[in-house]
């Protein structure tokens, strides 16, 4: 601080007029410049006529500029002030014009902190500001270009661009800004932000219309009841003061295919009824105090009450602080996580199309609609270390018809196993491995979700897969028919699938199963499958998560089992799953007489060529063969070369299915829509 000042009359009629530079002056740590103020009696007016200009000099403060995009502060106020007279009313104290040729923008989080988490950039406009002893008053007019902002709770990024006013009556005022998200979205937004005269309450009414725009981005949290990434075409209004603001869709929204939906299913995010409250004051004998002398608070009891309301809206949680009202429609596929237990990873993730509105008011979250299941997967976790992923069948739903924890589930879930069948086969089911052979082909375990999310109930059956060519083994489908109608065998079958990724031998074709106690019991046989097992899961689950922080999209299985085989399984995705290269099978262990060529496994690729209509070809290794086609030469293991086109429609009559079929070949003009 330098300068030269002269004052007069400093504690009755107090005047100042010199010069006052401040060197590089910062606030909140950021920088802002130069600051000069000079101010010089008029006679002929009678007043002081005064200068200030506020500078970031590019040449002086040259890193800053180029670290901040080539923004700085260049304004410039000028005006006058009289020498203040409490003995009579003046009208006018002061008065300043303002020329902004470039305002860095981030000081806005700091005034208005309770609506902006963060604000970068630039505008440029004019303005005025007048005042006397008792009150004031301003207006100005922005000019946007491309400002960078994070409003509060909505966690969105925006950059906005357009003409703003901002006066002392109405505060913000936003008229018709266009606003673009971090992945291309855009919108209009248009309406005011209150800052009530810079009090803790601001009001709020805001209209945003949106083309395929984010408008949520939240993550976890216990306050809040559901979290998401929420993108959409329509129209959103948030309105109210900062204490309780509605949030709501004036029609529903159209939203993209990249959004997603997650809602925490555990105690702790249940939300209580008991908020908190906003206390104004230390006791409530200040207010019968107040009541009963009506006598003003003083200016200290003024900003005591001030702060302390401060401090109790930091607090307010986001339930505490919205009521909302959203309704979506999904037509593509919308992404909906349900997550039992986000420790374990327990989280059943869901891709599919319907109607969804969510309400909460009062801290009372309502869900209702319809979620139609294309797709997907569920991570099952038990014992907290036992993880298996199922796929989503297509076809399930979810139905919301109140309480979010409480929806209807029909949903089917796959989880594919490549079990030893040898011994279901085998006709004294526990013979010795080596000998009897080994004959791993797929098994589908079908893992059937019903009931409430308060009250889950499981059904399980086994089946061959589509793509499996084992019509002509009536032994194998026989044999896991007989298991599927005994509930007691099932069961434990579908247990020990899980858990071991094998199934239970049987004492003989038609004998039923061995108990779980005695096969637990014959040794090391059956239970270092279920060790073993374990261990793979777990490395399957590291390798697949640090790759997948690198890699797009690259999975890999890894299973060792108690006889010295090792089973390998990599999937790579790419194209955003256009194109994919599968390998199963084993690369170790399974008899003496295995060729180099057995271990090479089933290799599939499967290209899309456009929704519903994909390109496979396949070389696949099937022992269960073996069976049919009796011993080769050499004992060489069977295996099958095809190319083939896979197409999957639904369809509710005749005609639909062909004008679905004539859609996949691009044949009608709805084609867009076919699936």
């Amino acid at each position: 601080l330098n300068g030269t000042l002269v004052t007069k009359s400093l504690t009755r009629q107090p005047t100042i007029q010199g010069n006052l530079n401040v060197n590089r002056f910062r606030m909140n740590d950021r920088m802002v410049g130069d600051v000069r103020f000079n101010s010089e009696y008029n006679p002929d007016l009678q007043r002081f006529d005064t200068h200030i200009d506020v500078l970031t000099d590019s040449t002086k403060y040259q890193d800053y500029i180029e670290s901040n995009d080539g923004i700085g502060q260049d304004m410039r106020l000028d005006g006058y002030f009289l020498t203040p007279d409490p003995s009579v009313h003046q009208d006018t104290v002061y008065y300043f014009d303002g020329n902004f040729e470039q305002v860095d923008l981030w000081f806005l989080a700091v005034i208005a902190d309770n609506v902006f988490a963060e604000v970068e950039g630039q505008a440029s406009g004019s303005g005025y500001i007048t005042g006397n002893l008792e009150d004031y008053n301003f207006e100005s007019q922005f000019e946007t270009q491309n400002v960078f902002a994070r409003p509060e709770f909505l966690n969105t990024n925006y950059f906005l661009s357009g003409p703003v006013q901002f006066n002392k009556d109405e505060g913000v005022i936003l008229d018709s800004l266009t606003v673009m998200d971090t992945k291309g979205g855009t919108g209009t937004i248009w309406g005011t932000v209150d800052l009530n005269d810079f009090d803790p309450i601001t009001y709020i009414d805001l209209s945003l219309d949106m083309n395929q725009l984010q408008f949520l981005n939240s993550k976890m949290d216990p306050d809040v009841p559901f979290y998401g990434n929420v993108s959409g075409t329509g129209l959103i209004r948030l309105s109210g003061d900062n204490t309780d603001m509605y949030l709501r869709t004036e029609r529903p929204v159209q939203v993209t295919d990249d959004s997603e939906v997650s809602i925490p299913l555990l105690e702790e995010t249940e939300l209580q009824e008991g908020g908190k409250f906003i206390r104004f004051v230390d006791s409530f004998d200040e207010v019968y105090e107040k009541s009963e002398t009506d006598v003003e608070p003083t200016a200290e009891q003024t900003d005591r009450a001030e702060e302390a309301l401060e401090e109790a809206l930091e607090d307010l949680t986001f339930t505490e602080r919205f009521d909302l009202d959203l309704r979506f429609n999904a037509s593509e596929n919308l992404s909906v996580n349900l997550i039992f237990d986000p420790v374990t990873g327990e989280v059943l993730t869901a891709q599919g199309i319907g109607q969804m509105r969510i309400t909460m008011q009062d801290q009372d979250v309502q869900m209702f609609g319809q979620y139609n299941i294309n797709g997907g997967t569920y991570q099952f976790v038990t014992g907290e270390i036992i993880s298996r992923r199922l796929q989503l069948e297509s076809g399930g739903t979810i139905v919301w018809e109140g309480p979010p924890d409480n929806a209807r589930l029909d949903i089917s879930a796959v989880y594919n196993a490549r079990p030893n069948v040898s011994t279901l086969l085998n006709e004294d089911g526990l013979g010795d491995q080596s000998q009897n052979g080994n004959q791993q082909v797929p098994v589908d375990l079908i893992v059937e979700i019903n009931g409430t999310l308060n009250s889950v109930e499981n059904n399980y059956y086994f089946r061959l897969p589509s793509t499996m060519e084992l019509s002509s083994n009536s032994t194998l489908q026989y044999t896991l028919n007989q298991i599927n109608r005994d509930e007691q065998q099932k069961l434990l079958q579908a247990t020990s699938i899980l858990f071991t990724g094998q199934f239970i031998p049987t004492q003989g074709m038609g004998s039923g199963t061995a108990t779980l106690s005695q096969n637990l019991t014959r040794g090391s046989t059956y239970v270092n499958p279920f060790l073993s097992n374990q261990v793979s899961s777990l490395l399957s689950n590291q390798i697949n998560t640090l790759l997948n922080s690198d890699v797009s999209r690259l999975d890999i299985d890894f299973n060792l089992n108690a006889y010295n085989e090792v089973d390998l399984g990599i999937a790579l995705r790419l194209y955003n799953d256009r194109l994919i290269l599968r390998r199963e099978g084993q690369i170790t262990g399974g008899g003496t007489q295995n060729t180099p060529g057995d271990r090479i496994g089933d290799l599939n690729a499967t290209y899309r060529i456009r929704k519903g209509l994909s390109l496979t070809a396949f070389h696949r290794q099937d022992q269960a063969l073996s069976n049919v086609q009796g011993p080769q030469a050499g004992d060489v293991t069977p295996y099958v070369d095809g190319l083939g086109v896979e197409s999957q429609v639904q369809f509710n009559t005749w005609q639909e299915l062909i004008n679905r079929i004539k859609g996949i070949f691009g044949m009608n003009k709805d084609s867009e829509n076919n699936e």
